[in-house]
């Protein structure tokens, strides 16, 4: 049976079951009513990449070794950096075609069975982001990339631009989603892939303005309606690779937080670390992004000559792939008496031996008090926070930090001294440079949408736990092609039918062996091209 797989990018279900009740989206709603549907647990971070490479290739990302759009060393994520096989290198192994249409994260575009248009990030017009290249002329245009920039560029005042910005999205959707249409119109695949970017775009700068942010919805309905007709008898994914929320509305300071219960110790006496504790945040509200990303470059040449503590220094390997918040002089930690920090926004390291009992103690104390806290509001502070093998697994496990956890909400975290453990912010504090500032975000929105539905579906609410690894070896299965023995995910069987098929056969694993290495990194300037691309986007 055939299989098409939609990605709806930063779509969460609190908005679709809001505006489905309301008759919003009668299309979307079609398919939840007849559809296996449920949460889709994306990654930490919640980014759209590390998500994209974990759904490309089943893996966790203890296997893929991403945890942002970049590396430590500042080298963007593309294929070419993925060593694992992808969904569509299995498909192209077992003679099953391809036609992959604006999904992100796909350039340089490889070969493959089928056609494939890389969709952001990418460079310019110019660059290798179709195949089969022939394809190229016939498509040129299909990034709309002055559109593109120019929406991004009016997000300098969203409410003031909002019907262009709007129209603009709109049009780049349904450009995109007709080419889309077109070749599959001329040829039937067994896979087809499409995703919609502006959802997620649309999230970061309309949240609080649902009328602009429902009119783009209403859009991709209209998508939906055509996709049911043109793909009639097809099975039918559809999934996004996270949530999205309102902007964090306070602060979160862990360092302060852990050294209140005595795992982590400041130097100095007392007035100078209360001084410290005063002044450090208030300092960082007034700083710019491009200030605040100035001050972490001189950090990183500072520490590239302290040996304060293992860990600390901000000098990476070519084979570290966790990116690590800078410590500076600013946060005068006594290293040699600091038994847990943060080393970054969704991590704490705990400096014990892993195999002893002070580390399993410190840890298991730090998971149970952070389950359990409380801001002076009686809010929650943390909304789940894991032992990093109960998440990830591989061999970059032991660069993971030891305690993992995803703040509510409200809250961003914040390595900073501070004299309060929480404190309020202002819009100022989330800008994301040029004096842009999101109106949503999707830091700690771990739960994405799955919905099922074609003539092997079963519908209803699903009882197990999806991720987004489990989504390649479930296509795999649903096109009777075996699965690849090293997979993290697994078959979600649930979604089929009983008498079905895919529902009754077995599901078979292979050994593909290993995948040949790309030859060639990128070029400088396509790194600079793709980095520009990422800070307009507002995620550098």
């Amino acid at each position: 049976m055939n299989t098409l797989l939609i990605g709806l990018d930063g779509t969460p279900w609190s908005i679709l079951h809001k505006w489905m009740k309301a008759g919003h989206l009668p299309a979307i709603k079609k398919i939840y009513d007849n559809s296996a549907r449920g949460t889709l647990q994306s990654t930490i971070p919640t980014y759209t990449c590390p998500a994209l490479p974990t759904l490309f290739t089943g893996k966790s990302q203890g296997e893929t070794g991403v945890f942002g759009f970049t590396y430590p060393d500042g080298t963007p994520v593309s294929l070419r950096t993925m060593k694992d096989f992808k969904l569509w290198n299995i498909l192209s192994k077992n003679d099953k075609e391809s036609c992959i249409v604006n999904v992100r994260m796909l350039y340089p575009v490889e070969e493959l069975k089928g056609i494939m248009i890389s969709g952001n990030p990418a460079p310019s017009e110019e660059s290798d982001y179709v195949y089969p290249r022939e394809l190229k002329p016939r498509v040129f245009g299909f990034r709309q990339v002055e559109d593109d920039l120019l929406s991004e560029e009016l997000t300098i005042d969203p409410q003031k631009n909002r019907d262009t910005i709007l129209n603009l999205r709109i049009k780049i959707t349904k450009h995109r989603y007709k080419v889309f249409k077109e070749l599959n119109a001329e040829k039937k695949y067994d896979f087809s892939f499409f995703w919609v970017g502006g959802t997620d775009f649309m999230g970061h700068w309309f949240w609080d303005d649902e009328d602009t942010y429902l009119r783009y919805f209403k859009e991709v309905d209209l998508i939906i309606t055509d996709i049911l007709e043109t793909f009639q008898g097809w099975n039918i994914l559809i999934i996004s690779d996270h949530g999205m929320q309102g902007i964090q509305k306070k602060k979160f300071y862990v360092n302060t937080w852990l050294e209140k219960n005595g795992y982590l110790k400041y130097k100095g006496n007392i007035i100078s670390s209360f001084a410290r504790k005063m002044l450090a945040p208030q300092i960082s509200t007034l700083l710019s992004m491009e200030n605040k990303q100035r001050i972490l470059r001189l950090l990183r040449r500072n520490n590239n000559s302290q040996k304060e503590a293992v860990m600390t220094s901000a000098v990476v390997t070519e084979s570290e792939v966790v990116a690590r918040l800078e410590y500076g002089k600013i946060h005068n930690i006594d290293w040699e008496k600091t038994k847990a920090y943060l080393v970054n926004d969704w991590g704490i390291v705990v400096k014990s031996n892993p195999h002893s009992r002070e580390y399993e103690a410190i840890r298991n104390d730090i998971v149970e008090k952070m389950k359990n806290l409380i801001d002076d509001e009686g809010g929650k502070i943390v909304k789940d926070v894991w032992r990093k093998e109960a998440i990830f697994k591989g061999k970059y496990l032991e660069q993971i930090p030891d305690i993992v956890f995803i703040s509510t909400e409200d809250y961003g975290m914040s390595i900073l001294p501070s004299v309060n453990i929480t404190n309020k912010l202002s819009k100022d504090h989330v800008a994301r440079g040029g004096g842009r500032y999101f109106r949503g975000d999707h830091e700690g929105a771990i739960e994405g949408i799955l919905m099922a539905y074609g003539p092997d579906v079963q519908p209803g609410d699903l009882t197990v736990k999806a991720g987004l690894m489990d989504i390649m070896p479930t296509v795999l299965h649903m096109l009777d092609v075996e699965v690849p023995d090293d997979v993290d995910g697994v078959v979600l069987k649930e979604l089929f039918k009983k008498d079905t098929g895919v529902y009754c056969r077995e599901v078979r694993k292979k050994d593909y062996g290993s995948p040949s290495s790309q030859s060639g990194a990128l070029s400088d300037e396509e790194n600079e091209e793709i980095i520009g691309q990422l800070k307009k986007m507002g995620y550098m």
